[in-house]
C-alpha cells in the first residue's frame, strides 16, 4: 500500500453469501439462552498462565438474548446468513424487522469479538 498513491479497492463479498462458522465454545444458561465463552488470553502456555496469574477465570462469558441465542444455534458453518436471516424471520415474525441488518450486525460483532469467522462459499477463503 502507497502512503500517497492510489489505494487498491479490494472488493467485499456480499455478507449475505457469507457462511458463518463457530470459534469457541457456548453453554446454555439461564432460560435456555446461549453464554458464548470469549477466551481472555490466548490458548498457549503463556496465556494460560496469565489466566491463572489473573484469577484463574481463563473465559469472558457474553450473555446472548432470544436473537442471539437463536442464531448461534443455526451457526454451523454450513449455512450461509442469507439463510440464517431466513430462518430467524420464520421464527421471530415481523418483530425481527429489518432482519437482515440486524442478523448482519450481530454476526459482524461476533467476527470482531473472535467468536466466529466468515467463509466464502465461493472463493472457500475465511474472513
Amino acid at each position: 500500500m502507497a502512503l500517497f498513491g492510489k489505494r487498491r479497492h479490494v472488493p467485499q463479498p456480499d455478507l449475505m453469501t457469507l457462511t458463518p462458522r463457530r470459534l469457541v465454545q457456548c453453554r446454555v444458561g439461564e432460560q435456555g439462552l446461549r453464554e458464548v465463552l470469549l477466551p481472555k488470553f490466548s490458548q498457549s502456555r503463556w496465556g494460560r498462565f496469565l489466566a491463572w496469574l489473573f484469577g484463574g477465570r481463563p473465559n469472558t462469558v457474553v450473555h446472548l438474548d432470544q436473537l442471539g441465542s437463536y442464531v448461534w444455534e443455526l451457526v454451523d458453518g454450513e449455512r450461509t446468513v442469507q439463510e440464517i436471516a431466513s430462518k430467524a424471520r420464520e421464527h421471530f415474525g415481523e418483530a425481527i424487522e429489518p432482519v437482515h441488518e440486524r442478523v448482519g450486525a450481530f454476526l459482524t460483532v461476533l467476527v470482531r469479538a473472535e467468536a466466529i469467522a466468515f467463509v466464502d462459499t465461493v472463493s472457500g477463503d475465511e474472513k
